[in-house]
């Protein structure tokens, strides 16, 4: 605690020592630099900059609930204090004195009221150690892995996630609403997430569940509302829902999840990937994929899944390993080139990765082929591009006003069929899908599938990672197993039918098969 005190008070002190000993320089070079004309011209610049830093970060800050001034703006304010009293006849050593107790009695508001109290923050200048200590408490409370002090451009999808959950309590709210919070979690980071909603229920908090995870919400909810077209059309107690009875309340129809008949015998190897490695996030992968198969990737969040295609598609670079297409070694440097040899990647985040949400349903689906529908590769040929979005606007069921609608308006099953449409007009071979359902309603989640299995029947290669065992399991004709950036096991799920509690010791890591190679 002593040593990190010391570095904080070096880190918030230092530039103010480094300041005066600048003045004590300049005031030696030249005597006549602390005279009191000076320092009020001085004063009145500090005045004019802190006034905008001081409005510019109340601005940002005071929608979050709290005034909070940074070191920074702490020093612009300061100065804004000193001009004042100077040029109202406050000799200049009495007002630097009170400019001391002034921050003095900051420090102090800071440590009585935030630390101790649990007083929102108003100024922020000692209170790192609180909020560490509170965001550690936080992420331990729901059985986090990582520090209050990473960054969250560096956490997985499942950790962001764990972020968003902890902000919703650390206000102790009486209602919370989570809005899909088990979409990127894997099982036991749900199983936490359950406990936790438990507990709060037990405290007296109400909690609003909104999931697509139907055995979720049948698990956790004493009263199920079901809504479609954004009305409600059922509400159900406990003892009186069941799947069967929500599906046909949410989609107004029966629906088949895993369409058959749909069999297909898988022909060539279309992607082959030999010992591939990147970082230690993806340790000597080696797998295939035919056409007219689906090949499952199956594994917890951390495995190394999402990061193996992302190699395949140029995203990150490889640091070993070989990757052949048709047979023939290619080197893919970024996704340009994965384009080019009739690669496509439906991303894990359709919103993040996969979509320009202010760009229209129609710009969306043309984006990687502006080269091929432009005239002369310098002028877009508006009438290819409004006959290719009708086109796959229609084969795929996008429900959508026109081709002209803003992408982000549409349901998120219709924004993933967007995205699936902008590659498929690539006339792409091998189509990677990554969590291709996650987030979308049952009737688009049926619709999903049955694109999958029409794609395959096509004679299209087809690499599906999913989180959702049933997904994987009914979907795949092989799966592979991934645990912590290795394959533990490649599973025929044709000839002999995969089981979860299969899967789940191959992606636990307690159970590895011999010979792995997909």
């Amino acid at each position: 605690m002593a040593a990190k005190f010391k570095q904080k008070a070096f880190r918030e002190l230092g530039p103010l020592v480094a300041l005066i000993s600048l003045a004590v320089f300049t005031a030696i070079l030249n005597p006549r630099f602390l005279t009191t004309f000076n320092l009020q011209a001085l004063g009145r610049q500090i005045a004019i900059f802190g006034l905008l830093a001081i409005g510019e970060t109340f601005v940002i800050i005071s929608g979050g609930g709290a005034i909070d001034l940074s070191p920074g703006s702490m020093v612009a304010l300061t100065g804004v204090m000193v001009a004042w009293l100077m040029t109202h006849g406050v000799p200049v050593w009495i007002s630097l004195i009170l400019i001391l107790l002034f921050s003095i009695g900051v420090g102090a508001w800071h440590g009585l009221f935030v630390t101790k109290l649990k007083v929102p923050a108003f100024i922020i200048t000692l209170g790192e150690e609180f909020m560490y200590e509170k965001s550690k408490e936080l992420l331990d409370l729901i059985g986090a892995k990582f520090p209050p002090g990473a960054l969250v451009r560096e956490l997985t999808t499942a950790q962001r996630q764990m972020v968003e959950i902890c902000k919703a309590l650390v206000k102790e709210p009486r209602i919370i609403f989570m809005d899909e919070p088990t979409s990127s979690l894997t099982v036991e980071e749900a199983e936490r997430l359950f406990e936790i909603i438990e507990m709060l229920k037990r405290k007296g908090i109400s909690v609003v569940f909104v999931s697509h995870r139907l055995d979720e919400v049948m698990r956790i909810s004493d009263r199920i509302v079901v809504m479609r077209d954004g009305k409600r059309v059922g509400e159900l107690k406990k003892g009186e829902f069941d799947v069967d009875t929500i599906i046909k309340l949410m989609v107004g129809r029966e629906v088949e999840f895993f369409p058959h008949g749909m069999e297909t015998v898988p022909g060539e190897v279309a992607l082959e990937v030999k010992d591939l490695k990147w970082k230690d996030k993806v340790k000597n992968v080696s797998f295939k994929v035919r056409k007219g198969e689906v090949l499952g990737f199956a594994g917890l969040v951390g495995a190394g899944r999402t990061e193996t295609m992302l190699l395949i598609f140029g995203v990150n670079k490889k640091e070993a390993g070989k990757i052949f297409v048709n047979g023939k070694e290619v080197e893919i440097e970024n996704p340009e080139d994965a384009i080019k040899l009739g690669i496509g990647l439906i991303p894990e985040d359709r919103k993040l990765q996969g979509l320009v949400l202010k760009m229209t349903v129609k710009d969306n689906i043309v984006l990687p082929l502006l080269k091929n529908i432009s005239k002369w590769g310098l002028v877009l040929d508006e009438k290819k591009e409004d006959g290719m979005a009708e086109e796959y606007v229609k084969r795929l069921s996008i429900k959508t006003p026109s081709i002209y609608q803003i992408t982000e308006n549409l349901s998120g099953g219709n924004q993933q069929k967007v995205v699936l449409a902008k590659w498929l007009a690539t006339n792409a071979d091998i189509l990677i899908f990554d969590e291709p359902t996650r987030g979308i309603d049952v009737g688009a989640k049926a619709e999903i599938h049955r694109i999958i299995r029409e794609l395959v029947t096509q004679g299209k290669a087809v690499i599906m990672i999913s989180s959702e065992l049933p997904e994987i399991l009914n979907l795949s004709d092989r799966i592979v197993v991934m645990w912590e950036g290795e394959i533990t096991a490649v599973l025929d799920n044709k000839e002999k039918k995969v089981t979860q509690e299969e899967i789940m010791y191959y992606a636990s890591g307690q159970k590895r098969q011999n010979g792995r190679v997909a």
